[in-house]
């Protein structure tokens, strides 16, 4: 857990407390598995290919703040799904 603590010029400051994890590609509620929770997602959040502004949850597995086809080529290419628990070692980062 990070404690981030932000102060404006005019001294008022607020601190809130952030949780890091990793994520494998397709994995969009952070469960540690890619599955049909994560398909469903995908699919229902009614973001793809609309051109709003998107983040992981809904699919923005590439970082570029929108769901398109791009994200689906990532999920399905990272052969992730239906694969059982995702380590960060399988990641390429353990």
């Amino acid at each position: 857990m990070l404690e981030v603590t932000a102060t404006d010029t005019g001294g008022l400051s607020a601190a809130t407390q952030l949780a890091v994890s990793y994520a494998a590609t397709g994995d969009t509620n952070i469960d540690g598995l890619v599955d049909m929770l994560d398909v469903a997602s995908f699919l229902g959040d009614g973001k793809f290919d609309t051109g709003w502004s998107s983040g992981w949850s809904d699919g923005d597995f590439n970082g570029d703040a929108f769901v398109d086809i791009l994200d689906v080529a990532a999920h399905l290419a990272s052969g992730f799904f239906d694969a059982g628990p995702v380590t960060a070692a399988m990641m390429g980062r353990g």
